[in-house]
């Protein structure tokens, strides 16, 4: 990316058309990647509030563009669980809450975890 006076972005942050993108030390915009915690879409643009999947693994951009690491998040009403590296867990179980393969945490619902089945009352605890 060049700036208006010509000189290439390099590790640097540029904000464009209000997105931001991140230009490496080749001047190349990173998409489809992490970065200091910050996620990148394919487009290359700085994910907001928004899901983006990586190599077929999930991960939640937070309002700040950073994704979630080792918590819950309530995202559009729904609690989800996101490991050390960001990504969302799915068909396991966390502290005692059942976490469905959609990622969703179950609540007063049956889900099948290698070949067993679990029952999470309505604060999604087994």
């Amino acid at each position: 990316y060049a700036t208006a006076s010509g000189k290439i972005s390099r590790n640097k942050w540029e904000k464009i058309e209000d997105v931001w993108y991140y230009f490496n030390k080749d001047g190349v915009m990173l998409s489809r990647t992490i970065y200091n915690d910050y996620i990148f879409q394919g487009s290359g643009a700085m994910a907001e509030n928004a899901w983006v999947k990586i190599s077929d693994k999930w991960y939640y951009a937070t309002a700040s563009g950073k994704i979630s690491r080792n918590k819950w998040e309530k995202i559009e009403g729904v609690w989800y669980y996101f490991d050390k590296n960001g990504i969302m867990l799915s068909n396991t179980i966390v502290d005692g809450y059942l976490i469905k393969g959609n990622g969703a945490m179950a609540e007063n619902d049956w889900v099948k975890i290698s070949d067993k089945w679990y029952y999470a009352t309505a604060s999604g605890k087994i």
